[in-house]
């Protein structure tokens, strides 16, 4: 960890780094946020139709499966860049 911030120009590259992590999570609640909103208004649409059950339950398995994906590649990379395994 020492080796992280031995140089300014590391120190740069941290914060940038943990920057787009940040803002990668940020997208991710973003999307969802969008996604929850978007899912209300069409069952409120298909529901105006008469058929409720037509909307179904989307995003059963991709929403779930989106969340983990992107909290997993944002733990790997942070990981991966704090503790570069080719210095070792």
């Amino acid at each position: 960890m020492d080796s992280l911030l031995s140089s300014p120009g590391m120190i740069a590259t941290s914060v940038a780094v943990l920057v787009m992590q940040v803002l990668s999570l940020l997208m991710l609640w973003i999307n969802l946020h969008f996604f929850r909103k978007q899912s209300i208004k069409y069952q409120s649409l298909v529901g105006h139709f008469g058929d409720v059950s037509a909307w179904g339950t989307p995003g059963k398995i991709l929403k779930p499966l989106y969340i983990v994906t992107t909290i997993l590649a944002t733990i790997v990379m942070v990981y991966l860049f704090v503790f570069q395994p080719h210095l070792f």
